[in-house]
């Protein structure tokens, strides 16, 4: 009983770290990142997917980490390619996009490996245009750099 109410007090006394990225505003992603883009997500490329009791699903799905992505637009960096291919890692901070949908992403050149092909995080904060508080805070960052 000595041990367990040690090991819960230990356990409980150290603050949770997994999100302390998603306090970054739009203005600092967009400001620390080499490219920023306008997407439009054509596939979901993610092999598998898990449900809830860890059965695999196999594809088609509606969302995923892993897609090819159509540029739309490059708000920032001089991005020349047609397509983004994003792939999944299998962690928890992957971005997870639908398809069909309209994202602007933020990349880093040192998250792509050297064929191109980009991973990205929840930290990143990526955002569906149809996030309209989201979409004017980016407006708002890219008048200011004007």
């Amino acid at each position: 009983m000595k041990n367990y109410l040690l090991a819960t007090l230990l356990l409980g006394s150290f603050p949770a770290r997994a999100c302390d990225c998603l306090g970054q505003s739009t203005a600092q992603n967009y400001h620390r990142a080499d490219f920023v883009l306008r997407v439009h997500i054509e596939a979901i490329q993610d092999t598998v997917q898990y449900d809830l009791y860890s059965n695999p699903v196999r594809p088609p799905f509606a969302a995923g980490a892993g897609v090819r992505a159509r540029v739309r637009r490059a708000y920032k960096g001089g991005w020349r390619a047609k397509e983004l291919i994003i792939k999944a890692t299998g962690s928890m901070c992957d971005c997870r996009f639908a398809r069909g949908g309209d994202y602007v992403v933020f990349l880093y050149k040192s998250d792509a490996d050297p064929a191109g092909v980009y991973s990205t995080s929840t930290c990143q904060r990526h955002f569906n245009l149809r996030d309209a508080a989201t979409r004017r805070e980016f407006a708002h960052v890219r008048q200011a750099e004007k």
